[in-house]
């Protein structure tokens, strides 16, 4: 079955209403060999009655946020989650803020600098953000109120820099990612992070020239191992994806996707397409 904490997180004075988050210090590993039949959907429903929600913690139109290190797989499970479900929307916040910049990240970096791609970056996560809410308020082109926006978020969403030029955690590009506070006490949007070792993350990314260092004094390495808690307090919820350095050490791509599945579903009061009652939501 699907294992997850049942805790009530607080932090500052954000409260994350989630049946199924997951922190650092927990033990728990998320699986769901089980497709769309776990006991993330009978939680959330428990927690719903419970606090006078109905079937959910979430709008049923949230935005599905992922996030996670650079070469953890976000970019390849967003294209998955798409061709299993065509209600996602795809936007990727890379590919916006290379559009606005009129070229390469590479270059932008080159040219510009860090500091000024995460001022870049925080522009893009306020505009796909209001798009979303947009989205909800009037429907997709054809109308159609019940499509999801699925966010790829950069690597370094979760990082500002401070005037020393040090990775900090970044409040306000997160804040934006979430959206406003719903009628049911919870943010718009669900932030998933795809959690993966740093070794796997190294052999995923090294000699990657579309990848320009992050850092001219601290190892990559380093950069990820201390971007990790930041994930986890940006994350509603965490797919637990490490136990090795190479693919087939890990969970499987399949296995990945279908749990983000099942805690989107669970949190938003959704059904698969092929379940008639995802048709009818459809």
């Amino acid at each position: 079955m699907f294992a997850a904490t049942r805790t009530l997180t607080t932090e500052g004075s954000r409260s994350v209403p989630s049946p199924h988050r997951v922190t650092p210090s927990s033990s728990a590993v998320c699986r769901a060999p089980v497709f769309f039949r776990c006991a993330a959907r009978d939680d959330a429903a428990s927690h719903n009655n419970k606090t006078g929600m109905k079937g959910r913690t979430r709008t049923p139109h949230a935005s599905l946020i992922l996030i996670g290190g650079r070469g953890c797989g976000k970019s390849a499970l967003c294209k998955r989650l798409v061709a299993s479900d065509p209600r996602f929307d795809l936007r990727v916040l890379d590919d916006m803020i290379v559009e606005e910049a009129g070229m390469s990240i590479p270059k932008i970096v080159k040219e510009k600098g860090w500091r000024w791609f995460r001022e870049a970056e925080f522009s893009a996560c306020e505009r796909v953000a209001r798009r979303a809410r947009e989205r909800r308020r009037v429907g997709d082109s054809e109308g159609n109120p019940h499509r999801w926006t699925l966010i790829d978020a950069g690597g370094g969403v979760v990082v500002d820099l401070d005037d020393d030029g040090n990775e900090v955690f970044s409040e306000r590009k997160v804040d934006a990612l979430r959206g406003a506070v719903t009628e049911t006490g919870a943010r718009e949007n669900v932030l998933v992070y795809l959690r993966r070792d740093v070794g796997y993350l190294v052999n995923r990314t090294s000699g990657d020239k579309n990848r320009p260092p992050l850092s001219d004094t601290v190892s990559f390495a380093k950069l990820m191992e201390r971007r990790n808690v930041w994930y986890f307090r940006a994350a509603d919820y965490v797919v637990d994806a490490t136990g090795g350095a190479v693919e087939s050490e890990v969970k499987t791509k399949r296995e990945i996707k279908e749990e983000v599945l099942e805690y989107f579903y669970a949190e938003t009061g959704a059904w698969p397409p092929d379940d008639e009652r995802g048709a009818s939501y459809a």
